[in-house]
């Protein structure tokens, strides 16, 4: 199972999905009352994430209004229930949350509730529907990490003195060098509740046919709390970095964690070649009379 970003070309087996898993969940309405064409209405202006089967096939789907942290869909085909789809798509959705998420779900449907409970969601409210019929709204827990690409948000003076003062492949890293870094990619921030920054990533692209990830870490305090895993999810799943043909990294000791993701060693190393200058900032410090 994969999930990724909605496409259109996955419309027609998301509506069906829609409407299957609708017309099996609400079983006190008529199925006649829900039909194909409700998707694109009940799903516009909503971030989609699609969950995949390795053939292929819609195994479900989630939408999220991301300014609200609503969850407004979440939806797993009848047959597919209780195999893992809706914790995983559950779990892809906090990539699309800035702050703690909530979602409506109606009272009679037991099940689904039971489903949002074990995930730790808790009632927050109540209402009727112009049917009267009753829902709940349902708090979830306030994420570890959230994530922004807002650079003006980053903490550069942490970012900064991680790369050039801790970290093994940037020591030495001028400021200007720095700060031309992040003008040049699209920059991933990690914070807390609280604004602090807990994580950091920098993908250099053209966002069409290929990508670099780099400057990757997680600060110190932060760390064995799935932070990690939480960035490459996002990074995973952030709409402007779909269907890349190639996408690379390099890593002295975190090959474990990307190959959850995908990454692999080189599939012809022969073909691969590379220019280097290990000691460049040295040199630079060197030749502004800074070392």
């Amino acid at each position: 199972m994969i999930i990724q970003p909605y496409a259109p070309h996955l419309r027609d087996a998301v509506a069906q999905c829609y409407l299957d898993t609708r017309r099996h969940a609400f079983h006190w309405r008529p199925p006649h009352s829900m039909q194909l064409a409700d998707f694109e209405r009940d799903t516009a202006d909503e971030s989609l994430l699609v969950a995949l089967a390795d053939d292929g096939s819609v195994l479900g789907f989630a939408g999220v209004y991301p300014r609200e942290n609503f969850v407004h869909h979440l939806y797993v085909r009848p047959e597919q229930q209780g195999h893992g789809v809706g914790s995983a798509l559950l779990q892809a959705c906090e990539t699309r949350y800035s702050g703690r998420p909530t979602l409506k779900c109606y009272a009679a449907n037991a099940q689904v509730l039971a489903f949002y409970r074990r995930h730790g969601w808790q009632p927050a409210g109540e209402g009727v529907d112009a049917e009267g019929h009753r829902w709940l709204r349902l708090q979830g827990p306030q994420p570890v990490v959230l994530f922004s690409t807002d650079c003006a948000r980053l903490d550069r003076e942490q970012v900064y003195h991680y790369l050039s003062r801790e970290s093994y492949w940037a020591a030495g890293l001028p400021r200007d060098i720095f700060e031309a870094s992040l003008q040049g990619s699209l920059v991933i921030g990690g914070y807390n509740a609280d604004g602090e920054q807990l994580a950091f990533a920098r993908v250099i692209t053209d966002y069409a046919t290929f990508a670099y990830l780099g400057d990757v870490f997680v600060t110190d305090s932060a760390r064995s709390q799935g932070i990690g895993k939480a960035l490459m999810r996002y990074i995973q799943l952030h709409p402007r970095l779909q269907n890349l043909r190639r996408f690379m990294l390099a890593t002295a000791d975190a090959h474990g964690l990307y190959a959850q993701f995908g990454f692999g060693a080189l599939g012809k190393p022969e073909r691969i070649m590379e220019k280097v200058e290990p000691a460049i900032y040295q040199r630079l410090a060197a030749e502004r009379g800074q070392a």
